[in-house]
């Protein structure tokens, strides 16, 4: 796995780091058509993968896991939800500008809720 220290170029970094995902892919896809040297091909062609598992991962934006989360739990609040976001229980990404939690979401959320609501 030498590809893996093969930086990714700057403007697929920029970005993904932006979260904008359609972009970066857009952007690998052109430098793909280039002759590059393997190792770059590689992390290139891994870098898809990647993205394409981390929006797998992150299915739900906000206003979706809320409602799904007051579907879980009785009386569940904006304002709970908030507080474990704000807390740090909750893993999220941003995709184009819009906040997408984690698809474990639920289970973490329900865990983390009976504690709360107890204490």
């Amino acid at each position: 796995m030498e590809f893996m220290n093969v930086k990714l170029p700057e403007e697929i970094a920029r970005e993904e780091y932006l979260g904008n995902f359609e972009q970066a892919n857009h952007i690998i896809e052109r430098w793909l058509e280039r002759r590059l040297p393997n190792d770059l091909k590689m992390r290139l062609l891994f870098e898809k993968e990647r993205v394409k598992r981390l929006l797998k991962n992150y299915p739900y934006d906000e206003e979706t896991a809320i409602n799904k989360a007051r579907e879980l739990i009785d009386n569940f609040t904006n304002e709970e939800f908030y507080t474990l976001l704000d807390k740090g229980f909750l893993d999220y990404i941003m995709v184009m500008a819009e906040g997408c939690m984690r698809k474990d979401l639920f289970r973490i959320l329900l865990m983390r809720f009976r504690i709360t609501r107890k204490g």
